[in-house]
């Protein structure tokens, strides 16, 4: 048996989340950027990191739920528009 260090009884992460970490992603970027908002300004009206936000919008994480309370109220959008919809990932 073969010890693969920390990382030996680590799950892959599914394509859902893969997929939800790219599309909140695109959101928080996509409105960030229409309000005229730079990483920097977001970080310190949201009181998150700059490498955190950065992280989170190139889909390296997935922002917790408080995180994206902060992010919302600080670009001025209700929370629910980073509720996932529901036919996400729906297959036509």
């Amino acid at each position: 048996m073969t010890d693969k260090g920390p990382f030996s009884n680590s799950k892959k992460p599914s394509y859902s989340h893969v997929a939800w970490k790219l599309w909140i992603a695109d959101k928080i970027r996509t409105i960030r950027e229409e309000k005229g908002c730079c990483i920097s300004m977001l970080s310190l009206l949201s009181s998150l990191e700059e490498e955190y936000l950065h992280r989170v919008e190139t889909a390296e994480i997935g922002p917790s739920s408080a995180a994206l309370t902060k992010i919302s109220m600080a670009l001025g959008v209700p929370r629910s528009t980073f509720d996932t919809p529901q036919d996400f990932l729906a297959e036509e």
